[in-house]
Parts: C-alpha cells; sequence; structure tokens
C-alpha cells in the first residue's frame, strides 16, 4: 500500500511547478570528486561530501546534455555471500563483486545508502547516478576485522574500501541489514567499525523470520529485539531501515512501521523487500516507504545485471542528479510523476 502520509493532491503539485523557476546560474566542467569524509559512529545517514554550494551548477544546456532526471529509477543491489568458489544462488567471488564494483563505476553509478535514499538524501555531483548497495543476513565475508583491528581487505567492506582508495570519488558506503545472532556481528566491534566508517547498520530481524507466519507478537520480537540489540551495541546508533527476510511482509504491515517489544518501542523509517526492477525516486510518486525494491545478486542470477542494461539502453528512465541536493531537477514532460510533498523543490527544465 502506498505511504499516503506523504501525498497530497496532484493539482498542487503542478500549481508548485508552474510557478517554480529554474535557478540555475554558473555552469562549469563536471565536478567528480565525492571526498571520503566518514560518518560519525551512530549515525546511519551517508553524507557526501563536498556539498553541493562548493560544485559548479550546470545550466538549462548542460541538464539536457547530461540528461538530468532526478525522478528516474535508482538500483539497489541485494548481496548475501561472497565466497571464492561459488555453489548457491546467493554466493558471488570477491572478483565478480569487484568487477561489479568496476562496472558501477565505468557507469558514473556512486554508492549511497539505503537511509539515504528513503530519506530523498541524495548528494551526487551532476550527471552521477546513485545506487544503493546492500548486504543480508549477516554473512563471515561481509566485514571482519584481523587482530589489529583493521578490516579484513578480503570482506566485501574490505574490497569497497581498496576500491575507494583506487577511485576516490567512489565513496565506500553500503547498508548492512544485520540478523543478531551469527559471527562476526555478535563482535561489536565489527558494528563499531561499519559506523564510524560511514557504514549503514541495519535491521533483518533477530533470527530471520519469516515475518508472514508470525502473529503480531512474533513479528514485533523478531523486529524490535533486533533493532535493540543493535542500537545498544553501538551506543548512539539509531536503526533507521529493515530488510524483511525472504522479502515477505507480516501480515499485519503497520508493524513494520512502529511496534513494541518487552515494552520498548522501535519505530522505522523505511523498508526494502525484493524486486526485478529498480527502485522508483524517492520523490516519486510511485515510490513507497514500506516496500522498497532491491535487485538479487548472485551465482546465475541476472536481476540487478539486467536493471542496469534497461536504465544504460534508455538514460531518460534512470535517477541523474542535477548537483544539488536541495533541488529536485526533471525533464518538464515528467511533472505528472511528482510526489507533490516535494513540489516546492521541483525544477523542471
Amino acid at each position: 500500500m502506498r505511504d499516503h502520509d506523504r501525498v497530497r493532491t496532484k493539482a498542487s503539485a503542478l500549481a508548485a511547478l508552474l510557478t517554480a523557476g529554474l535557478v540555475l546560474t554558473a555552469c562549469a566542467d563536471d565536478a567528480d570528486s565525492d571526498s571520503d569524509a566518514r560518518t560519525p559512529a551512530g549515525s546511519t545517514t551517508a553524507s557526501a561530501a563536498p556539498t553541493a554550494s562548493a560544485r559548479p551548477t550546470p545550466d538549462a544546456a548542460q541538464l539536457a546534455t547530461l540528461g538530468v532526471n532526478e525522478l528516474g529509477a535508482i538500483p539497489v543491489f541485494m548481496y548475501h555471500q561472497l565466497v571464492e568458489k561459488p555453489r548457491r544462488i546467493y554466493d558471488m567471488s570477491p572478483a565478480a563483486f569487484r568487477e561489479q564494483l568496476q562496472t558501477l563505476y565505468d557507469a558514473g553509478y556512486r554508492p549511497i545508502t539505503a537511509a539515504a535514499l528513503a530519506a530523498g538524501e541524495i548528494d551526487l555531483p551532476a550527471g552521477r547516478h546513485p545506487v544503493v548497495l546492500t548486504f543480508d543476513d549477516s554473512t563471515w565475508d561481509q566485514a571482519r576485522l584481523l587482530p589489529d583491528g583493521t578490516i579484513d581487505p578480503k570482506s566485501a567492506a574490505g574490497i569497497l574500501e581498496a576500491f575507494e582508495r583506487e577511485h576516490p570519488d567512489f565513496r565506500a558506503t553500503a547498508t548492512f541489514f544485520v540478523n543478531s545472532t551469527p559471527e562476526p556481528f555478535t563482535d561489536r566491534r565489527v558494528l563499531t567499525w561499519l559506523a564510524e566508517n560511514g557504514y549503514e547498520i541495519a535491521a533483518h530481524t533477530w533470527s530471520h523470520a519469516d515475518l508472514g507466519k508470525l502473529d503480531d507478537a512474533g513479528v514485533q520480537a523478531e523486529i524490535g529485539r533486533d533493532v535493540a540489540w543493535l542500537e545498544e551495541a553501538v551506543p548512539g546508533l539509531t536503526v533507521r531501515t529493515l530488510a524483511v527476510p525472504f522479502g515477505v511482509h507480516p501480515r499485519n504491515r503497520e508493524l513494520l512501521r512502529a511496534g513494541t517489544f518487552e515494552g520498548v518501542p522501535y519505530r522505522l523509517e523505511a523498508v526494502f523487500g525484493v524486486s526485478e526492477i529498480a527502485s522508483p525516486s524517492p520523490y516519486s510518486l510511485r515510490f513507497d516507504l514500506f516496500d522498497i525494491p532491491r535487485l538479487d545478486t548472485g551465482l546465475g542470477v541476472r536481476d540487478a545485471q539486467d536493471a542496469l542494461e534497461r536504465l544504460a539502453a534508455d538514460p531518460t528512465l534512470r535517477y541523474t542528479s542535477d548537483g544539488d541536493p536541495e533541488r529536485i531537477t526533471f525533464p518538464a514532460d515528467r511533472a505528472d510523476r511528482l510526489n507533490p510533498d516535494f513540489a516546492d523543490r521541483a525544477q523542471p527544465y
């Protein structure tokens, strides 16, 4: 069900669009220089840098040349396990993961977190496209520390860190949807390292339960216990997003927004599922905060690759940044797709 709390009348959006002026001034070459500034421990929101005010602003002609469309689709990749010899559908080799990062980089994609997507906090240089990298199930190969406390370079997080060193404008960030039982994520040092280095720590239920088979109390126990443990493990952390195991929602979907476990309330901003399509823009009428689609990756699975190829074949469909997170810029003929809640930031061209 669509998040009706965020949707007002389409008529008000169109009125706002008609009065919105396109405030675009100085033009310059594309500035593709995100820094490696990191998010403090406990925060789950990606904070890309430099800020838009430090970037040149494209003029109308450049917007068209770049194909700017902030109502376009955003791919959200779902990873599980990295192993040298993939055998299961959810397996991917480290080499294939590195190759996929290179493919994304070459195509102009830059990572943001799941929480940033949900909140519409997308701060990328003009002409770049957001992508969300998510990891489920807390497997050993995703993030682990060496005895000296540094990240294992063979883990997914270690590979991301190395890729950022080679490509400084590709910020090493991702969202880890954590079950609170498997190693190494029972090691609070791992969670702390992730939080201190700009990764989002998010919920995936306590025991990877099928929420569709549980009653209301069971659903709240699985979500609330997981959230409470994560927030206690990393002081200052606020868990903002959840991925439902198996892509299955509970019968009572309101419990995904908020609930209570052992007298302690939890509240979530967004929920991610599984699908074969890229996510709509967070500014789009089609965006549902509590059913955001993700693309599967793994042995013989082409969902993510197919989505990238579809967006490459028709670039007008994908989200392309204007370089200013305070504006929402898009071709004027897409105005009817804008969520009216964002009409005051709309800049059609």
